[in-house]
């Protein structure tokens, strides 16, 4: 019973820590990510002559070093950076991480000190009140759920890898993924997160061989083949192969890659989760007053349609039952809306509406092929910077 006891302390104790923990949850403005620590502090240092505030502190899930010039828990600020950063220097891959970083992401454990039963006489006990077994019951499930989480868990069948997504330019990783085809004709993938150890089985083919397609926004993708048995590169130290693959940046010109603007499918309505990048975008329009941009819309493929078109509504982050507003459109019509939807929000927020043109390229300017597995990535909202 004693074991039981500690055992419950120690649960309510961790969750008592992570819930202070949560409270310094940060947006974080971060211009690069290194396995390598003096490779963060060069990148730090050359940040700090270009006059920005840069620091790196280590993201402890990851295991990266992240370089940051802001943290802050203002969501809004952090966007605001995040697309001037990427509209007006060479930080063209700044994202904003939301948690915890450097010693700030650690949970202290503190020991148990076990302390000796005191001997109890007879005549001064108390009386108990009645246990109540299904609290006890819970208790129990729960640390015997917690006791099996922490058992190690079985290797996955296949080798290990870990596949490092590299800028080009400027040697940090990238976020993105790595499809692992049979063959560069497979109509069929698997697709693996980058710079994670992920376990792959042996292909099937007599070659042992098999065809890797990067993604990552803002990066062309790269084709390479890699045999099974004898991949390269270099082992880590829990004995995967790493992988590392450098990639050039797309090349669009004065051009902001929005890779979190999306749409429902078939609609121009906004996903909830845009709401951030175009907010960003509003607060740097907003802070220079002489830009002046353009919004291309994007969809897969050029035929018509049955679209859900929102019109004049202002709901423009509301999804509305596909028996609604939906008609048959063309692929012109559907991708000028998307960027006439942006537009709207935009002046929504205070943005003047003659600094704003907008343009729907229909499916004519495709990333990839339009009825391939990657073909979803079609449909995007591209900012052109037309005036600073």
């Amino acid at each position: 019973m004693k074991k039981l006891l500690f055992a419950i302390a120690l649960v309510i104790s961790a969750g008592q820590l992570f819930a202070q923990g949560a409270d310094n949850v940060k947006y974080y403005v971060t211009i690069g990510a290194f396995r390598i620590e003096d490779n963060a502090k060069r990148f730090t240092e050359a940040a700090k002559k270009n006059n920005y505030n840069a620091v790196y502190a280590l993201n402890k899930t990851r295991g990266l070093q992240y370089v940051y010039v802001l943290a802050t828990s203002d969501k809004r600020e952090a966007f605001r950076l995040q697309i001037r950063l990427r509209a007006t220097t060479e930080y063209k891959d700044a994202w904003v991480f939301l948690g915890l970083l450097g010693e700030d992401g650690a949970i202290e454990e503190k020991p148990i000190v076990e302390e000796k039963p005191i001997e109890e006489k007879p005549a001064l006990v108390p009386d108990v009140p009645a246990v109540d077994s299904v609290k006890i019951k819970a208790q129990q499930d729960s640390i015997r759920k917690a006791a099996e989480a922490a058992k190690p868990k079985p290797k996955p069948p296949g080798n290990p890898f870990k596949f490092r997504l590299l800028s080009q330019e400027s040697g940090s990783e990238v976020m993105g993924e790595v499809q692992v085809q049979e063959s560069s004709n497979a109509t069929r993938y698997q697709a693996f997160p980058a710079n994670q150890i992920v376990y792959i089985e042996a292909p099937r083919n007599r070659e042992g061989t098999y065809t890797l397609v990067t993604q990552a926004a803002g990066y062309k993708p790269v084709k390479t083949i890699m045999s099974y048995r004898t991949p390269g590169g270099t082992q880590g130290a829990e004995g995967e192969h790493v992988i590392e693959l450098p990639l050039p940046k797309a090349k669009r010109g004065d051009y902001i890659e929005f890779t979190g603007v999306k749409f429902f499918k078939n609609s121009s309505v906004l996903e909830p989760g845009s709401q951030n990048e175009l907010d960003g975008l509003v607060s740097l329009m907003k802070e220079e007053t002489g830009f002046k941009i353009r919004i291309h819309g994007h969809v897969n493929g050029k035929i018509s349609r049955d679209a859900i078109l929102i019109g004049k509504s202002t709901e423009f982050f509301k999804q509305v039952p596909e028996n609604e507003l939906k008609k048959n459109t063309s692929a012109s019509e559907l991708s000028t809306e998307r960027a006439e939807i942006v537009k709207r929000y935009l002046v929504s927020q205070g943005v003047p509406a003659d600094r704003i043109k907008i343009k729907g390229e229909g499916g004519k300017i495709p990333l990839y092929p339009e009825g391939g597995t990657l073909g979803i990535y079609n449909d995007r909202v591209e900012i052109e910077i037309i005036k600073h």
